[in-house]
């Protein structure tokens, strides 16, 4: 910046100065509606969801979280049905938060064990696909009518 020697050069420095402030205004306001509108729960959640598909390591991490909380509800769910406690809910609470602390202490054999189930189920559909089907002679059976 040049120095200033008269009121008009004072003039032009302080009407350069208002220029660059409404410029540098402008541009602080399109950043802040671009930084808000990045804030907003959609966006947040769409984020988090490529991040989420992006990282095998986060995968395994939210699939244990809410393989985690799934079990510890229907935990408590169970628990407060089936108990005549009468602190059943306080015990339910409990019940759930500890399911949720050992299966995320030990998501692999939380891991192990679904994939157990699952391959029980699957062995049990596949013998009942292969189960010959009950053999008719040919003749149909009297009608009882």
């Amino acid at each position: 910046m040049e120095p200033i020697k008269s009121a008009t050069d004072l003039q032009n420095a302080i009407s350069r100065l208002e220029i660059q402030q409404q410029i540098e205004g402008k541009l602080l306001k399109e950043e802040f509606h671009e930084v808000l509108g990045s804030l907003s729960p959609a966006n947040l959640v769409l984020r988090t969801v490529k991040d989420i598909s992006g990282s095998e390591k986060l995968k395994n991490e939210f699939i244990n979280i809410s393989v985690g909380l799934m079990t510890g509800f229907i935990g408590k769910k169970v628990f407060e049905k089936f108990s005549d406690v009468p602190m059943k809910k306080t015990m339910g609470t409990a019940i759930m938060f500890g399911i949720n602390y050992l299966i995320a202490k030990n998501p692999e054999a939380v891991r192990n064990f679904g994939s157990r189930i699952f391959d029980l189920f699957r062995s049990a559909k596949n013998a009942e696909k292969e189960r010959p089907a009950p053999e008719t002679d040919g003749h149909k059976s009297p009608d009882p009518s």
